[in-house]
C-alpha cells in the first residue's frame, strides 16, 4: 500500500473517532478538527512504527487509561479498575483491582503507588500492590494525585485539593475553591506549596497552596483555555488562551506568583494537556497541535513546531534529546528538541491512552487496536 494511501487511511480513521467523540464534546471540537483537516493534506505521512525501537511488549488485562513510571518500572490503569505493576523489563509484578480508577495517571514515590479510585483515594504498597490505606473524599471524585514526602495530594472535580499523610491516610487538610481540578497538582518543596490550575466556572485561576496548611498562598488569574501546571526550576508554567487567537505561555515564581515571564503563542489550550519540563526547557503543545519548545529562566522560543493535528489530552515527555506527545487522532509523536524536527510521527498500532518516560525509554500504553498493552519504545 502506498504512502498516500496509507495517510488517507489514517485521517479517515481519526476523522471517524471525531465524529463518535463530538457528540460527547459537543461543537467546540468539531471547530479544533475542523482547522487540523483543512491542513491535513499538507501534514506528515505516518511512519511505520519499527522506526520507535520496540524494547518489549506487556499485555495487560482490558484496555490501558492511565500510565504513570519512574527508574524502577510503571504502574499502569486498566478496564474496570485493575491497576497492575510492571518491572523494568515489562513483566508483571503485581495486579489489584481498584474500583474506581480510571483516566487519571498514579503517583509514584519510594514505596508507595498512589490511586484516585472514584470516591476515595486509595496508596498501595509498591513491591505488592497491599493496600496500605485509603481515604474517602466526601461529595466528590478523586482523580489527580501527587505525592511529596510524608503528604499525598489528590484533587477533584468540585475545586478541592486535599493532603493526607502518606503513611497512614489521615487527613491533614483540603480546601475548596471555584472551578475543577483536571491535572495533578504540581508540589515544590523548596517553596512548600502545592500549584493547581482551577478550570472552568467563570472565573479560572493558578493557584499555589502551602503544603502544610493548605491555606492560600497566592493565586493568579487564567484564561478560559489553559492547560495545566508543571514547575520546574522556581517557577510555575501554564499554558493559556481565549480561544480567539490571543495565547501565551507564562510562567510565574512558586514562591509568590509573580510574572517572571510570558512568551505570546498562535493558539490556546486544553485543560486535559501537561506541559513537559527538564533540564531547562519547558514544552507545551496547544489545542491545534503547536508544540512550542522554550527556555524556563527566559520564556525565548527555541523551537515552534505545528504538527496541524488536535491535541485535547496529552502530558508532554521530555527525555534525553527528545520531546514526545499524543495527538487526539491517536498518533504518537516525537520530536528532536535540539533541531526542532520530527523525528517520528506514527500509528503506534493502538490508541495510545497515556505516555510516561523510564529512565531513557517511553513507555506507551495502548488500547482500542489489538489486545491492551504497554509497549517500552527506545528513543535514541
Amino acid at each position: 500500500m502506498s504512502t498516500r494511501r496509507r495517510f488517507r487511511g489514517a485521517v479517515a480513521l481519526t476523522l471517524a473517532t471525531v465524529v463518535v467523540m463530538g457528540v460527547l464534546l459537543g461543537p467546540r471540537l468539531f471547530a479544533l478538527v475542523r482547522h487540523a483537516s483543512d491542513a491535513a493534506r499538507d501534514a506528515t505521512p505516518v511512519a511505520q512504527t519499527v522506526d520507535l525501537h520496540r524494547r518489549w511488549v506487556a499485555p495487560v488485562t482490558g484496555w490501558p487509561s492511565a500510565l504513570a513510571a519512574d527508574a524502577n518500572g510503571s504502574v499502569v490503569v486498566a478496564g474496570a479498575g485493575e491497576v497492575r505493576a510492571l518491572g523494568r523489563r515489562g513483566a508483571t509484578t503485581w495486579r489489584v483491582d481498584l474500583p474506581g480508577a480510571g483516566l487519571h495517571a498514579p503517583a509514584l514515590a519510594g514505596r508507595t503507588v498512589l490511586v484516585g479510585a472514584g470516591d476515595r483515594v486509595a496508596a498501595l504498597e509498591r513491591a505488592d500492590g497491599s493496600r496500605r490505606w485509603e481515604t474517602r473524599v466526601a461529595d466528590a471524585s478523586a482523580g489527580p494525585v501527587a505525592l511529596a514526602g510524608a503528604l499525598a495530594f489528590y484533587a477533584t472535580e468540585v475545586g478541592t485539593l486535599g493532603a493526607v499523610e502518606t503513611g497512614t491516610g489521615a487527613p491533614r487538610w483540603s480546601a475548596t475553591h471555584p472551578g475543577a481540578i483536571r491535572s495533578a497538582p504540581v508540589v515544590d518543596t523548596r517553596a512548600g506549596v502545592a500549584v493547581g490550575a482551577w478550570h472552568g466556572g467563570g472565573d479560572a485561576r493558578l493557584r499555589a497552596l502551602d503544603v502544610e496548611t493548605g491555606a492560600l498562598r497566592w493565586e493568579a488569574p487564567l484564561a478560559r483555555f489553559a492547560s495545566g501546571p508543571v514547575v520546574h526550576r522556581g517557577v510555575a508554567v501554564v499554558g493559556e488562551g481565549d480561544g480567539d487567537g490571543r495565547a501565551r505561555v507564562v510562567a510565574r515564581r512558586v514562591a509568590d506568583g509573580q510574572e517572571a515571564w510570558s512568551t505570546a503563542v498562535p493558539a490556546s489550550f486544553e485543560s486535559g494537556i501537561t506541559p513537559g519540563a527538564d533540564d531547562g526547557e519547558i514544552a507545551v503543545v496547544d489545542h491545534f497541535g503547536g508544540l512550542t519548545l522554550l527556555d524556563a529562566r527566559t520564556g525565548t522560543v527555541r523551537h515552534r513546531i505545528e504538527l496541524e493535528a488536535p491535541v485535547l489530552r496529552t502530558t508532554v515527555v521530555l527525555a534525553a534529546d527528545v520531546a514526545a506527545l499524543t495527538t487526539y487522532g491517536g498518533q504518537l509523536v516525537v520530536i528532536d528538541r535540539r533541531s526542532g524536527r520530527v523525528r517520528h510521527r506514527v500509528d503506534p498500532g493502538g490508541y495510545p491512552a497515556a505516555i510516561a518516560r523510564t529512565g531513557p525509554d517511553l513507555l506507551v500504553a495502548l488500547r482500542i487496536r489489538g489486545p491492551g498493552r504497554v509497549e517500552s519504545l527506545r528513543l535514541g
